[in-house]
């Protein structure tokens, strides 16, 4: 039995069909990316065994660069984090000692 009365939230069926349409545009970046690779791999293949070798170290440096740099990027983020921290702690203790500036009124 067809019930003719269901009801259903916009923003429901909103967020439904925006979700498709972003695995849709994801999709569609991951499949290109994946030709793309696919295509870089059929032309290192037909390499001489030298130049194929040249490619991976290469390419192998570029990514380990890549995940140092990152690495590097996070930790000190990190430090910059914790540095904030202890100079804002240091602040407030130096404040609670100190007499208080503001004349009540």
């Amino acid at each position: 039995m067809a019930d003719g009365n269901r009801k259903f939230d916009v923003h429901q069926l909103q967020y439904y069909f925006d979700a498709k349409q972003k695995d849709s545009k994801d999709s569609r970046s991951l499949c290109s990316k994946s030709r793309r690779f696919l295509d870089l791999r059929d032309r290192m293949l037909n390499l001489s065994d030298q130049d194929f070798n040249l490619a991976i170290d290469t390419l192998n440096s570029l990514l380990d660069n890549k995940a140092k740099s990152e690495a590097q990027e996070s930790a000190s983020g990190q430090e910059k984090t914790h540095d904030a921290l202890a100079l804002y702690e240091r602040s407030q203790s130096s404040d609670s000692s100190a007499p208080s500036k503001v004349s009540p009124v």
